[in-house]
């Protein structure tokens, strides 16, 4: 003998086969994870060298930022870089974990600059120029991230982006 439902048992059961389907498909669809280096149970913390603003020669700055707990510090890039960070960074054991370039076009020096500290990022701060159409902008920065990819790869550096509305 058939035994119809009523409604709450209907919803209960399409519900339940809803949310299985969603989940098996999400399992069996799910993108692979992004490589990183294995979790060990710390997140790591890291500063911008320049916001340190006492006048400290590098290794006392390198210093004061492990004595207060963080793990690495982040230099932006220069136009001539300051190679007592580097020497600090290697007496202390305290790394440069990447390089800030804000803004500024030639992500290949940048590039350079990470890859002498021993860093394995770039943050490249991408900023919209109201000077320009905003899809031109974006093309251009586009065209400049791309030229510095094959520089990248060969120093095993990696470019993180970073979007800000800040203009200029």
């Amino acid at each position: 003998m058939h035994n119809p439902i009523d409604r709450r048992q209907f919803l209960n059961r399409t519900t339940r086969a809803a949310i299985a389907g969603s989940l098996a498909a999400a399992i069996w669809n799910s993108p692979s994870p992004a490589r990183a280096g294995q979790f060990t149970g710390k997140i790591k913390k890291a500063v911008k060298y320049h916001m340190i603003q006492e006048k400290l020669p590098p290794l006392d700055k390198l210093k004061m930022l492990r004595d207060l707990g963080f793990d690495g510090v982040e230099p932006r890039a220069m136009l001539k870089p300051e190679q007592a960070i580097a020497r600090a960074s290697q007496q202390l054991d305290f790394p440069v974990h990447g390089v800030v370039n804000a803004s500024n076009p030639d992500i290949v020096s940048a590039i350079d600059q990470a890859a002498d500290y021993g860093a394995t990022s770039v943050l490249h701060v991408v900023r919209y120029n109201t000077k320009i159409p905003y899809l031109q902008n974006y093309q251009e920065t586009q065209d400049i991230i791309r030229a510095a990819i094959p520089r990248a790869e060969e120093k095993q550096v990696s470019i993180l982006i970073e979007n800000v509305w800040a203009t200029y």
